[in-house]
């Protein structure tokens, strides 16, 4: 077993003895509970009993009787007896202590007091070992089941850090299912991320192709100044110049162009679950629920552009909506929808209009979120139209506002 699997199995049992540990207090205390109740009803029944023969035959003065019967009760119960007759007068005493002694009545005249210690009893004894022996078999079977549970992971655990090795093997039959999914986002980042880099390796060709053209232009004109075989004009340099700065055009596209730029065909719910965990410390401090309801979408657009759209929507959730509330993404794979509800501050028809023709902020937002300018949707606006996807915004005034965004 290597580091990994031994911490893992480590933290497990930690967690599994803990867990265990705490079913056996609770049935601990329950068990108390109950045999404790029990214990009374049975005491109270032997006391009920004893109590109505020795009044009977305190009734009819048979002592004899009464003190045969108790040394007997003594004996087989393991308890301490005392009777006193209706004067007080002591009757039966085994032992010299004091007990609390209960009028004992028959038909409603008091006929002697009796007083019983069962602290000793057998039946006290018995419930204590009973208590003992379900205890020491809660914990057998905890243990057995503890032992079953470690043996089990520690064989999932071995199967678990093996696929887990092979998840850059495509042809690996997985055979746990959470580690197969796992393989297919992990493929499915891996595919992308060489989508990307081959489209901007493309991209570079393209750029250096379009480089290349002005550059032998401008070579081809300064060989011909060198050999005389064109004139040293200002036509000349002019041509020239032109072609220089044609290249100086194209070269900040090499620096500032970036593989995440480039628009691919790409699964947004990805984008979303990465984009929605990276801010979950934000949005907890407001406690704001975020419900997902992903389905998988494909679409081109870049992973720069569909994120800032995103960001930009979820975060006018976050701001206009009270703490507590929650906030539904879902995506729709037939229509290629992505909806972001919120439960917020809302806005009107006439402000939803006022927001699609500029920077706009109702009086509701300013108030809600004084920092806001107001330029959160003109930026919106034009990556909805760059990569030509359509919005539409409905708005309950403080109800909340539901934005859908559907892409080609």
């Amino acid at each position: 077993m290597n580091k990994m699997e031994y911490t893992l199995s480590k933290k497990m049992i930690k967690k599994w003895v803990i867990l265990l540990s705490l079913i056996l207090i609770m049935f601990n205390v329950v068990l108390i509970v109950l045999i404790n109740i029990q214990y009374r009803n049975e005491l109270k029944r032997e006391y009920q009993s004893l109590s109505e023969l020795i009044s009977h035959l305190a009734y009819y003065e048979n002592h004899e009787v009464i003190i045969s019967y108790l040394e007997h009760y003594e004996h087989t119960q393991d308890v301490t007896v005392i009777f006193h007759n209706q004067t007080h007068e002591v009757i039966y005493q085994s032992k010299n202590i004091e007990l609390t002694m209960n009028p004992l009545f028959y038909d409603d005249v008091i006929v002697g007091y009796l007083g019983v210690n069962y602290t000793t009893s057998l039946l006290g004894q018995d419930y204590v070992i009973s208590f003992l022996m379900m205890n020491g078999l809660m914990m057998v079977i905890l243990s057995t089941l503890l032992f079953i549970f470690y043996q089990q992971m520690q064989k999932h655990t071995t199967l678990w850090m093996n696929e887990l090795s092979k998840i850059d093997d495509e042809n690996y039959a997985f055979q746990t299912a959470e580690i197969k999914e796992a393989q297919l986002l992990f493929k499915d980042a891996i595919d992308r991320e060489k989508e990307a880099q081959q489209t901007y390796e493309m991209h570079i060709k393209r750029i250096a192709h379009d480089i290349k053209t002005p550059l032998t232009s401008s070579l081809i004109l300064l060989e011909g100044m060198k050999t005389k075989r064109l004139p040293s004009n200002e036509k000349v340099v002019s041509e020239v110049m032109d072609e220089l700065h044609h290249i100086d055009s194209l070269l900040p596209q090499f620096i500032s162009k970036s593989s995440r730029e480039i628009a691919l065909n790409q699964d947004i719910s990805l984008l979303i679950l990465e984009t929605v965990k990276r801010y979950q410390d934000v949005f907890l401090s407001k406690d704001i629920t975020f419900m997902l309801k992903l389905e998988a979408i494909k679409t081109y657009i870049s992973k720069v552009d569909f994120i800032t759209i995103l960001e930009h929507l979820i975060f006018n959730a976050f701001y206009y909506s009270k703490p507590h509330k929650t906030i539904t993404i879902e995506t729709r794979s037939n229509s290629k929808k992505l909806i972001i509800k919120d439960e917020g501050v809302g806005m009107s028809k006439d402000d939803i209009n006022k927001l699609m023709v500029g920077r706009f902020r109702g009086e509701k937002a300013q108030d809600f979120h004084q920092k806001g300018s107001g330029m959160g949707y003109v930026i919106i606006f034009d990556l909805i139209k760059k990569v030509d996807a359509k919005i539409d915004t409905e708005s309950i005034p403080d109800v909340g506002t539901t934005v859908t965004l559907t892409f080609k």
